[in-house]
């Protein structure tokens, strides 16, 4: 979906390359994504701290305004798909139009459905010399069922899509009314960052003291000059597992998912564990290699909830996923014991992890498949499949991958301490030295 919406906006004569907001876990994530797409990247903002939509925006609106004031912003989530992209185009060189008339416009969707999970926005007076331009009468917020009925009867409501548009002055104007809180944090935030080519970190002691808010409760539902462009194009939030459900449709089961006397419900396998299920009805059933989720489609969006939970118990699951991303690859968790871990590593093409050492573990690397050149106290040896080494304790070392095909290897690690700051890098090609430490 990120690689989706990347493409909307790939026409250089209307569009410059983007902006991403992201956290630091995803950095590389983005670049491999956009990169494999053949895009460019302007920025890549790495978000210290969940702060919602009104801070993250502000972010890239100030690095737009002190350049060019006047430049627009259009502000898209990448958790949607949409499926006519010319009348996509259309509306946004429509709200481009009101954009310039000094006005914060959003898009809104034709309501289908009763959705209790989606804000509404009701179109008032049409807008002159902008087709499917309105005014905005009334912003509403994930109504209860009855109101959400009442919305679709009404025929002016749309649900609020998340997706904006306006110059980066106008936005930034407007959050120094309602919010001058964030806007201060958000400037310190940058003015104390530190820019590392493309990608820039701001401050996190700044930016944390910026008021975590949506963009719609920050400044469009307090404005008075806003606008809803009327978005028939096929959009869908891919917002939570009963909408999926819905794209996907009718779905072949996987031969590890066994249903009997089932009614519309939705089974997603990823663990290849084998599901089996009797007389559910209306259910989403979704499995992943570190987590169970079993709900009533429509309590599917409460996941959120059960996020915060598990955050509260500090459960680890809650904020990492069992394979991890890195710049290079990958690596996935098999086993841990006591003083030992396996892990299943994957080496890019092309790929180099850094230059390190590791002061409370020892490791053993065996080469799975693809070729390896492996760098142990500078002793550097080329390995193939069924080959292994072993590297001590505190013995410099250094794997990569230097073929056109990916590199697995399952690594053993032995010690005292396993944790993933006790990795002591020397060189890094991704330039991670004075990074925070992340896992190898």
């Amino acid at each position: 979906m990120l690689q989706d919406t990347a493409l909307l906006v790939q026409d250089r004569t209307h569009y410059t390359p983007a902006i991403y907001l992201t956290g630091e876990d995803y950095r590389f994530l983005v670049e491999r994504q956009i990169k494999a797409i053949g895009q460019d990247i302007s920025h890549i903002i790495m978000e210290p701290h969940r702060r919602n939509t009104a801070p993250a925006i502000a972010l890239a609106a100030l690095m737009l305004a002190r350049k060019t004031p006047d430049a627009l912003m259009l502000v898209m989530p990448s958790d949607h798909i949409i499926k006519n992209v010319s009348r996509f185009q259309d509306c946004v060189q429509q709200a481009a139009i009101a954009a310039r008339q000094g006005y914060l416009v959003t898009f809104g969707m034709k309501a289908t459905r009763p959705e209790t999970g989606f804000g509404y926005v009701q179109e008032g007076t049409p807008l002159t010399g902008v087709r499917y331009g309105y005014q905005v009468k009334n912003f509403t917020e994930k109504p209860d069922k009855k109101h959400a009925q009442a919305f679709i009867e009404d025929g002016t409501y749309h649900w609020n899509s998340g997706m904006f548009l306006f110059t980066a002055a106008r936005y930034l104007n407007e959050l120094g009314k309602e919010q001058p809180g964030i806007l201060k944090a958000c400037e310190k935030a940058l003015d104390k960052g530190v820019a590392k080519g493309r990608a820039v970190y701001p401050d996190a002691d700044a930016f944390v003291q910026a008021n975590s808010i949506s963009i719609d409760y920050a400044v469009m539902e307090k404005n008075r000059r806003t606008a809803v462009i009327r978005g028939d194009f096929g959009w869908s939030d891919v917002g939570s597992w009963s909408v999926l459900a819905k794209l996907d449709g009718e779905h072949e089961l996987e031969n590890t998912v066994v249903l009997k006397d089932c009614v519309d419900t939705y089974v997603r396998s990823e663990s290849g564990r084998v599901i089996a299920a009797i007389g559910l009805v209306d259910h989403v059933v979704i499995d992943t290699k570190d987590a169970l989720l079993i709900a009533p489609k429509n309590r599917a969006q409460d996941v959120k909830d059960i996020v915060e939970i598990l955050r509260e118990q500090h459960v680890e699951e809650a904020d990492s996923h069992a394979c991890v991303r890195r710049p290079w690859g990958t690596y996935e968790g098999v086993h841990v014991g006591k003083m030992h871990q396996v892990k299943h590593i994957v080496v890019d093409p092309g790929g180099k992890l850094s230059s390190q050492y590791h002061h409370h573990r020892a490791e053993h690397w065996i080469i799975v498949s693809g070729t390896a050149e492996v760098t142990v106290d500078y002793d550097t040896k080329i390995m193939h499949e069924n080959e292994s080494v072993y590297i001590p304790v505190e013995a410099i070392h250094r794997l990569a991958n230097l073929s056109d095909q990916p590199l697995h290897l399952i690594e053993v690690q032995y010690g005292d301490y396993l944790g993933e700051d006790d990795i002591v890098r020397l060189d890094d090609i991704y330039g991670r030295i004075n990074a925070p430490v992340a896992a190898e």
